[in-house]
């Protein structure tokens, strides 16, 4: 009891210096502790607050709430109901630790006070508890508090701990058991009982449980953290007890042995079963600049600042000098090689942090990935740092602690260095760094219909699909997975990087075109046998990777389908039923269309287009800087070719390519049975044309490609579209045109008249996020105007409007205001695309109604 006395004024301090770091480095989470969850520590939004942020703190939550369904039954234990479910709850069986016991104290405060708050609590804890064990660890080696809180200090304030925290990736709370660890190392060491070996053994397996891939570097660097133990004590070590810890650790590695292998066979069946690829790690390599200065990314990982960075230097110096004189002018060769092992640690460490960046063309980690088992399932290198900091903080606190024997001027040094560095280190951090908020929204209409839907049907919970569908590796994914599993829905969709090849192959690519709004019988037929009866579009995460249709269009194909039955729309998110056969609407079709043109969302440039036996060239008017010259020869077959892309049934796409020079081409479009259409074409223009190709529909959705090869003469390539539907082609109408706003690319919703796009600030993000028609104009000038409407007060900058020609050009630009109209005026010299985009500031909602575009009469009648 007296020594849990003791330890009150330690377990207090530490409470509230790590509530007060918590509250520092989320702000400002604090104003908003049971309404939102912090989603990064790199504020990249402004206001620093969104709702349904997509990313792996949403995917991170929705792993908690499955403990916090487990332990109050509404899942089976050890089951992912919610996720990659194609009607068999059974099937969602995943070994693992599900984030224990973290979770299930989020799971006891989010029952009472919701997820928001029980998240928020959850996530100080774990800061508090490394703080506390911090401070144990390190006072082990010093009666200096200075030292010993600057060496803490390093440990909470590291922006990896901040960045995988607040970022939502399980190594944020699997830090917690590090100091924990270290510590029960260090008292088996040092004092050898029996109770050390448990504890020691619970840490280690809590650190199993809590992030497998955190528990396997920290087993590398747990050698090095045996030696500051066993040469950096003064006192005797107790070799008799040697044995005494064994029993303890014994058990918990057998728990371990017995973990590893119950997980294994699900990680050996998924596709990174055989690791990640180099290309994978080099995406995640942070440059070495970035141990000093931070910056975006990868590079914050590894952030120590320059206080540290000093404050390391310092201390490393005088544990070295410490150890050649330790005051009766005798060598402590002991301490000597804890220096260099520690220095070692620290470079090995640095360098296989630094992934492919490191020197010598990622020499360290190439050798790790080829030495170590299993060290390429590593794809973020940075994740070394979780144990590199242990001994950065103990480098610090031992070689900047004040020594009874020290004379006075070092004592003085001492302390003025640590007090310097840890201020240094608290003004780097904290000016680096601010949080970005995910608000969590109470319902979402749509989802409930759904659920409502299926207890009228009474078969059991709901299941469905949600659009867009991705491969399980989309972290847009995370959003219908919050509200499916807030309303009990089941998800043919999931989010994981531990991904099934089956879901990928049988489940994702038969029904990809769902997001093209390419719908079959078939498909109908393969999820109503499955119990999947509702399908679910969120049409602010549909991004031009998705589809080859803007949104707008894929909801015209859907709610025009005879099985597909609207049922609610509630904000971005729209229900629907799926009909059985005998419940089709016979002869229901899609409406027409709001606008006769639908945009391209697949482009490529000459950059991205393949060649073989042509030339790059550079070309001013063309729409990325450089284009592509073939030209036919007998000894050698000269192509040009997009890569592949799936595109829907549909009976009125248009491939366009801009062109120009004289010769002769074969155009064909290849999908994965051989040619599907193919034409002979005829090129004889000296400026840039478009030609336009309409091949027949396929049957099925597929991935196709457009081959160009080049029989007689020289052709230029500059550019591939494809888009469907009639466009103004070589004259635009005097009149003008009107482009409604809800058939353009856009986040936001549409509005009721099915023609406006809603934008509310407190969901739609500060980016481009309106743009269209991507579509070239004739030569001539022009006049834009984007009408819009808001309640805004007058003068409140809005966003700004920007008028492009390709992908380099900027013609004109300006801010749109409220209560002033958004208009540009320009001349267009060439025919090649042409964009207008907006930039939402997120100053205030609006509604955007589309787009006026006008061309002065003279040139309109001078156009070719």
């Amino acid at each position: 009891m007296a020594r849990w006395r003791s330890n009150l004024p330690v377990l207090a301090g530490t409470l509230a210096a790590s509530w007060l770091v918590f509250m520092v480095m989320s702000w400002p989470l604090a104003r908003h502790m049971t309404e939102a969850i912090p989603s990064s520590a790199q504020n990249v939004e402004s206001p620093p607050i969104r709702a349904m942020i997509p990313g792996d703190h949403l995917q991170l939550l929705h792993h908690y709430d499955l403990m916090r369904d487990m332990l109050h039954g509404r899942i089976a234990w050890f089951s992912n109901p919610y996720e990659f479910n194609l009607g068999d709850d059974a099937a969602g069986y995943r070994p693992g630790g599900y984030f224990l016991p973290m979770s299930a104290v989020y799971a006891a405060v989010a029952e009472r006070w919701g997820q928001a708050l029980g998240w928020n609590l959850t996530l100080w804890l774990t800061v508090a508890f490394s703080a506390y064990f911090s401070w144990r660890w390190l006072r082990r080696f010093t009666d200096d508090r200075l030292a010993a809180a600057l060496g803490v200090a390093v440990l909470l304030l590291a922006p990896f701990r901040w960045i995988s925290l607040l970022g939502g990736s399980p190594t944020g709370a699997a830090l917690m058991w590090l100091p924990l660890l270290a510590w029960m190392l260090d008292v088996a060491i040092t004092r050898g009982t029996l109770a050390s070996g448990f504890g020691l053994g619970f840490a280690v397996f809590a650190l199993f449980w809590a992030d497998m891939q955190i528990f396997y570097l920290t087993m590398l660097f747990v050698p090095v953290w045996a030696l500051m133990s066993l040469l950096g004590h003064d006192e005797r070590l107790p070799w008799r007890n040697w044995w005494r810890p064994v029993p303890g650790g014994g058990l918990f590695l057998i728990l371990i042995a017995a973990g590893y292998l119950w997980r294994k066979p699900y990680l050996a069946s998924s596709t990174m079963g055989g690791g990640r690829d180099v290309v994978e790690v080099l995406l995640f390599s942070p440059h070495r600049q970035g141990f000093l200065f931070g910056g975006a990314g990868a590079d914050g990982w590894i952030f120590l600042g320059i206080s540290v960075v000093v404050a390391m230097a310092i201390a490393w110096g005088r544990l070295l000098a410490q150890s050649l004189n330790d005051g009766t002018r005798r060598r402590d060769w002991g301490r000597f090689a804890l220096a260099l092992v520690v220095l070692l640690a620290l470079a090995g460490g640095g360098g296989l942090a630094l992934g492919m960046q490191s020197p010598a063309g990622g020499y360290l980690i190439q050798k790790a990935r080829a030495l170590l088992p299993h060290y390429d399932m590593i794809r973020q290198p940075a994740k070394i740092m979780a144990p590199l900091l242990m001994v950065v903080a103990w480098l610090v606190t031992a070689g900047l602690a004040r020594q009874p024997g020290d004379r006075l001027l070092w004592r003085r040094f001492k302390a003025g260095a640590a007090a310097v560095c840890l201020l240094g280190l608290i003004l780097e951090v904290t000016a680096s760094f601010s949080a970005t908020l995910c608000l969590l929204p109470p319902e979402q209409g749509a989802y409930d219909r759904v659920a409502r839907e299926a207890r009228r049907d009474r078969e059991g919970p709901g299941h469905a699909l949600a659009l867009p569908i991705w491969p399980g590796d989309s972290t847009d994914t995370a959003v219908p997975l919050y509200f499916a599993q807030k309303y009990g829905l089941r998800m043919v969709n999931g989010y994981s990087p531990i991904v099934s090849p089956d879901y990928v192959e049988n489940v994702f690519l038969r029904l990809m075109s769902f997001n093209h709004g390419d719908v079959t019988d078939e498909q109908l037929d393969f999820l109503i046998e499955r119990r999947i009866r509702y399908l679910l579009l969120h049409e602010n995460l549909y991004p031009e990777k998705v589809s080859v249709f803007p949104v707008g269009e894929v909801l015209r194909r859907l709610k025009g389908h005879p099985r597909v039955q609207f049922l609610e729309q509630d904000g971005p998110v729209h229900a629907f039923r799926l009909l059985e056969t005998k419940q089709a609407r016979v002869g229901r079709v899609p409406g027409l269309r709001m606008f006769p043109a639908v945009f391209p969302a697949r482009q490529w440039v000459a950059g991205e287009l393949r060649c073989q036996g042509g030339q790059l060239l550079e070309e001013s008017i063309s729409s990325s800087g450089s284009v592509w010259q073939i030209a036919g020869r007998p000894e050698t077959e000269t192509w040009l070719a997009t890569r592949p892309t799936q595109i829907p049934r549909a009976d009125d796409l248009v491939w366009r390519v801009r062109l120009h020079g004289e010769g002769q081409l074969q155009a064909q479009l290849i999908g994965a049975e051989g040619v599907l259409w193919e034409e002979l074409l005829e090129v004889g223009h000296n400026t840039w044309h478009w030609q336009l190709l309409r091949p027949s529909p396929v049957i099925n959705a597929q991935p196709v490609y457009l081959k160009l090869t080049s029989l007689a003469g020289e052709v230029q390539v500059d550019m591939v579209l494809l888009s469907a539907g009639n466009w103004y082609e070589g004259v635009w109408p005097v009149d003008g045109a009107h482009i409604p706003a809800s058939v353009c690319f856009r986040a936001g919703y549409t509005d009721a008249d099915a023609t406006s796009v809603v934008l509310r600030r407190d969901h739609d993000p500060d980016v481009e996020l309106f743009y269209g028609p991507c579509l070239p104009l004739p030569p001539g000038r022009y006049r834009v105007e984007l009408i819009f409407s808001t309640d805004a007060p007058e003068g409140t900058v809005l966003g700004g409007l920007t008028a492009r020609l390709g992908t380099v050009n900027t013609l004109a630009s300006t801010s749109v205001v409220a209560g002033q109209p958004a208009r540009l005026e320009f001349h267009i010299a060439d025919n090649r695309p042409f964009v207008l985009r907006f930039h939402y500031s997120r100053a205030h909602d609006m509604k955007l109604h589309g787009i006026d575009l006008h061309a002065d009469t003279e040139a309109v009648a001078d156009a070719p």
